[in-house]
């Protein structure tokens, strides 16, 4: 009855670990800074391209628009790739996957993260006038510090936040699957990744664990048990990210821009680095509790 017990518990404990995992994985591929790292990572300019079928027109538009105002249009790629214009890009899809996700705006955009953002760019913009130009360039930028703090509201409008951007949207009547809607799918990460579900699977972890020690405390049985468990899980998740990264390598480029794979590398390799810390860590537990088990029957038959 115990041997039965052990094995079905032992299931359900790699079943627990698979389930934990997931969600602090999935949880960190949503946080402000990861989000931040995959935006710092990518060029913008040539993604911003890739975003209409008709090749730079994107691109040609922002040119004109800064042309239009002074700036020269060879500072277009500069601009959208600098620091100040990632931050502020990060920033703001971190809010909007805050709020998707928890109806939350813990992150907004602000006055200063505005001025951050000029003040980046001013740098690249002055790199590439002449120098004679170079003082107009500080002086207009003080006109614009002082216009932001003194019009911050309305300034700020121009920056509408991901509630108000989808306030005549219902995300429910939006379809994936048959009665399944993006509403329903978002509502299900939410509590996948929330503290609550996360601290409720490390307890039940913690009580299999614990279940199982308790079963196999003859003769050192438990370090045996536990250790083959975490071996058949290290075995699990190798086989898990192997595929994964064969599925990366069959992607057919031809059918997707290489930005996509890209942006997909970005978001599934902190994944797998992950895993591959997970096999590790496990690997070494594992192979520690099998010699101690193997050590005490060894003793005990010398004995």
């Amino acid at each position: 009855m115990k041997k039965f017990l052990s094995v079905i518990i032992s299931i359900l404990t790699i079943f627990t670990m698979i389930i934990l995992t997931s969600s602090l994985i999935i949880r960190r591929e949503f946080t402000h800074d990861n989000i931040n790292n995959i935006i710092e990572k990518l060029d913008l300019s040539t993604t911003l391209s890739n975003l209409d079928q008709n090749e730079n027109d994107v691109l040609d538009n922002i040119d004109s628009a800064l042309s239009y105002i002074g700036i020269p249009d060879n500072t277009t790629e500069k601009i959208l790739n600098s620091e100040g214009t990632k931050n502020f890009v990060s920033t703001y899809l971190s809010n909007a996957t805050e709020y998707l996700l928890n109806g939350k705006e813990d992150l907004t955009i602000t006055i200063d993260d505005i001025k951050e953002l000029i003040k980046s760019n001013l740098d690249i913009i002055e790199s590439e006038l002449p120098s004679n130009e170079e003082i107009y360039v500080k002086e207009y930028a003080e006109n614009i510090y002082t216009y932001l703090d003194t019009h911050e509201k309305e300034v700020l409008s121009f920056f509408p936040s991901p509630k108000e951007i989808l306030k005549d949207v219902n995300l429910s009547d939006i379809k994936v699957y048959e009665n399944i809607s993006v509403q329903d799918i978002l509502d299900r990460i939410s509590i996948f990744i929330s503290n609550s579900f996360i601290a409720v699977i490390s307890g039940i972890l913690a009580l299999f664990l614990i279940s199982l020690i308790l079963l196999n405390l003859q003769e050192f049985k438990w370090a045996k048990t536990i250790g083959k468990l975490f071996l058949i899980y290290t075995i699990f998740t190798t086989v898990f990210n192997l595929s994964i990264i064969l599925i990366l390598k069959l992607i057919n480029i031809e059918m997707v821009t290489p930005q996509f794979v890209e942006i997909i590398s970005l978001i599934i390799n902190p994944i797998i680095k992950s895993l591959w810390i997970d096999v590790t860590i496990f690997l070494v537990i594992s192979i520690i509790l099998i010699l101690v088990y193997n050590l005490y029957k060894k003793k005990q038959k010398t004995s």
